[in-house]
């Protein structure tokens, strides 16, 4: 693994409202370093920045200071793709799940390349639109074969249970194979034992398809299960102020909890995350 995969350096952000009066830092000198095939996870108090610092990492929201790197280049401009799941898995009703998981692959068609070309001697740049990407119907097939959906690919999102529909996000995030795969709580709005499931089910998924994974979880326990190092942020505006190397053997299981190891970093990162 190499250490300068995905790089913050002292980023921070400032909201500002319409008339730009009041300001509302969030974020203050966040640094970080995720080495290229780890998982991550980020850890703090309901309402710190944790999504707000992934949305940033994903280059929807640009810092008002300092620098995110993506393989050396900014996220927003990186070649390098990025496969984002949100705690709801905002599926298209109208679109069956194949045609779900293929979204992705429709926007890269449509976004295009920009050209040295001239238009009219005007001097703008040119736009040719991208290629059609080559097996679009494969990278589909393969996604959902990932996330054991293959026999439900022609069914809508209103037949599916709560964690087949998250099942299916995770392959639309999936289905370019990003390099990197934020997400932001993605189990938050199933039962415990869907989600205990669905923990495991992202285990599997991990380790037959590598990525590097930046996880947003309000369980610890959760985060130790799932993650190489946790990360805690704490204060407004906020930073990382504690990391912790999970060192417990893999592959883990829900019976990892039970051992003295994993109940001394749930302690642990517990103690380290300040309340608001």
């Amino acid at each position: 693994m190499t250490d300068d995969f995905l790089t913050l350096r002292d980023v921070a952000l400032t909201y500002t409202d319409h008339d730009g009066g009041r300001r509302d830092q969030v974020l203050a000198r966040v640094s970080l370093t995720v080495p290229a095939g780890a998982f991550v996870a980020l850890v703090g108090a309901s309402g710190v920045g944790k999504s707000t610092l992934l949305r940033v990492i994903a280059g929807l929201l640009p810092p008002s200071a300092g620098a995110v790197r993506l393989m050396g280049d900014d996220p927003r401009a990186s070649a390098a793709p990025i496969g984002i799941v949100f705690q709801r898995d905002n599926l298209m009703p109208w679109r069956t799940v194949a045609e779900n998981v293929g979204l992705p692959l429709e926007l890269s068609r449509g976004q295009g390349s920009k050209g040295a070309g001239k238009q009219g001697g005007g001097g703008e740049e040119s736009f040719t639109p991208a290629p059609p990407l080559p097996r679009s119907p494969a990278l589909v097939k393969d996604a959902l074969a990932l996330v054991g959906l293959e026999a439900v690919a022609g069914s809508y999102p209103a037949q599916l249970s709560g964690g087949m529909a998250q099942r299916v996000a995770i392959a639309r995030a999936l289905v370019h194979h990003p390099a990197l795969l934020l997400l932001d709580e993605p189990f938050g709005a199933l039962d415990a034992l869907t989600r205990e499931r669905m923990a495991q089910e992202l285990l599997r998924i991990w380790q037959a398809r590598p990525v590097t994974v930046l996880m947003v979880t309000h369980s610890i326990s959760e985060a130790v299960l799932l993650a190489d190092e946790v990360l805690v942020m704490n204060g407004r505006p906020a930073a990382i102020t504690d990391r912790f190397a999970i060192d417990l053997p893999r592959p883990r299981s829900p019976e990892s909890a039970a051992t003295v190891a994993f109940q001394q970093y749930v302690a642990a990162i517990r103690g380290a995350i300040q309340s608001t």
